[in-house]
């Protein structure tokens, strides 16, 4: 969730609508987060059920600095986990490497390895899980080090010698080199590290340009941004096909909100078994195997007695076509109806 309060209603609506009873934030501004899963809880909006990580703690000017989770050393990472728990966090996020907020180096580590054992230990300490942004070799081999119990992205890519100066190229410039690590993959599967893709945040904004080109010619920028995030959706889907065959578990999440719109999750279903995952594995996988990764398989995640009965009704079978979860017919939250735009067809 990466919007203010004031934009919670529509979001959430939208999100529920779509067929999402369980939403787990990577990520928020402050205490936005906190105070969005209150009012939910309260009543006050209606919306799923909320998982959240509030400030995503990074080093200082690191990916998602804005949000103000930074914080350096072991002593200062202990301390900003537990001013977390203290607000509300059910679970604790890292920038462990570089990423798209401005100035901020793409793919190499922003944390050293210490920093990372610190925050691990600390949210282990606590019962809870600790899931890392990792898009670089050495921010992903880090985290399996400290023994993260998820990872974003892990896109493989090595850093580049320098960073570019004084100011960032185009996006998808800086990324690195993509050099895809068997090692990496084996330490993932034989660790159980589950890895969470997030395959149509590139898939989306490849789409956008091509309705842009229907619109009108596409100018020489948009071009060469197009040929980027051709090549770096290409690397994602190589990845993900090389994760999927090391037996490596992949999660479905979309990264809504640094590109796709939230209430488009079954789009990332679909990515997923475009990438080459069965329809039966990938629907699991947004499902039953999503709440294991987050340790709340014993809440959501399937039916069964003792699990809090959110039920999605859908048009078809989306364990063989997964394109049926994008016509909802009925929301059960916790055993209670919700209504959405498909009631009633």
């Amino acid at each position: 969730m990466k919007a203010p309060i004031s934009h919670g209603r529509p979001i959430l609506g939208s999100t529920l609508a779509s067929g999402v009873t369980t939403l787990s934030e990577n990520g928020a501004f402050g205490t936005t987060a906190f105070s969005v899963k209150k009012a939910i809880d309260k009543g006050i909006i209606a919306g799923p059920r909320l998982f959240v990580c509030g400030r995503a703690l990074t080093s200082t000017g690191g990916h998602g600095w804005p949000m103000g989770g930074e914080a350096d050393g072991p002593i200062g990472i202990r301390r900003a986990v537990r001013q977390l728990l203290k607000e509300g966090a059910d679970y604790i996020k890292v920038m462990a490497t570089g990423g798209s907020t401005r100035n901020t180096p793409r793919s190499r580590p922003s944390l050293h390895l210490d920093e990372l054992c610190a925050l691990v230990e600390e949210a282990h300490m606590w019962g809870r899980i600790a899931v890392a942004h990792a898009t670089g070799n050495q921010g992903i081999e880090n985290c399996i080090h400290a023994g993260f119990d998820m990872v974003c992205h892990c896109s493989f890519y090595d850093s580049p010698p320098r960073e570019a100066w004084p100011k960032g190229p185009a996006y998808g410039a800086n990324f690195g080199n993509y050099a895809y690590r068997e090692d990496l993959a084996e330490k993932l599967a034989d660790g159980g590290i589950p890895v969470n893709p997030t395959m149509h945040v590139h898939r989306y904004r490849l789409r956008r340009y091509a309705q842009i080109a229907l619109e009108r010619p596409l100018d020489e920028v948009e071009k060469s941004n197009l040929a980027r995030l051709e090549a770096r959706y290409a690397e994602r889907i190589d990845y993900f096909q090389r994760l999927l065959k090391a037996g490596v578990k992949l999660i479905a999440g979309s990264d809504s909100g640094w590109g796709p719109p939230f209430g488009t999750f079954a789009e990332e279903v679909e990515a997923m078994v475009e990438a080459g995952m069965s329809a039966g594995d990938a629907l699991s996988s947004a499902t039953f195997e999503s709440a294991r990764a987050l340790g709340i398989d014993d809440q959501v995640g399937s039916l069964a007695v003792g699990r809090l009965a959110d039920i999605v009704g859908v048009f078809g079978d989306p364990s063989r076509d997964v394109n049926a979860l994008k016509d909802v017919r009925a929301i059960f939250l916790g055993g209670r109806s919700v209504s959405h735009p498909g009631a009633g067809q």
